[in-house]
């Protein structure tokens, strides 16, 4: 619990970690205040956070793309997974939700509106393909490495990407 002197102390914007309302004794008008302050914070951070996030499709389902999937379904702090909103999953094969998410097929993923940005995690031969359908449909694209089998198909994605001014990683 944070003491009235202590709270005298703080300054807002005050760090993450004081936004659990509860650890604020709610004794004196002073805490109220800044319960009220911090909750018109919180729900201009909420406001904010949502109009700056990226609809994110993960496509394959292997170990590399359930670990997209997790860090999606739960972003770590201060990490780019903050700003991303899991639309959904691809994959050739059906299978039940993952971590909550429904598949999609990848129609639906290259054509939705929502979606903007897809991580590939699909077997190295079929990264360069997958990137060239996303960035043709005007999102953005992050893959497992590598990004081509060669040199030249590479250049044509990256080629692909700053016409399309996409970012792929």
């Amino acid at each position: 619990m944070v003491r009235l002197a202590e709270a005298k102390k703080m300054v807002l914007p005050l760090p993450r970690s004081l936004l659990n309302l509860a650890q604020i004794q709610a004794t004196s008008p002073f805490c109220q205040n800044i319960r009220k302050g911090l909750e018109q914070q919180h729900t201009d951070q909420i406001s904010f956070q949502t109009n700056n996030m990226f609809g994110t499709v993960v496509i394959g389902v292997g170990i590399a793309g359930r670990v997209r999937i997790r860090d999606l379904v739960n972003p770590l702090l201060s990490t780019a997974s903050e700003k991303m909103i899991p639309k959904g999953f691809v994959s050739r094969r059906t299978l039940e939700d993952q971590q909550g998410l429904k598949q999609i097929s990848l129609d639906d993923a290259l054509a939705r509106e929502d979606i903007h940005a897809a991580i590939i995690c699909t077997e190295n031969s079929y990264h360069e393909d997958c990137i060239r359908k996303f960035l043709e449909a005007g999102k953005h694209v992050c893959v497992e490495y590598p990004m081509a089998l060669t040199l030249a198909a590479a250049r044509d994605l990256w080629d692909l990407a700053d016409e399309k001014s996409k970012t792929t990683t």
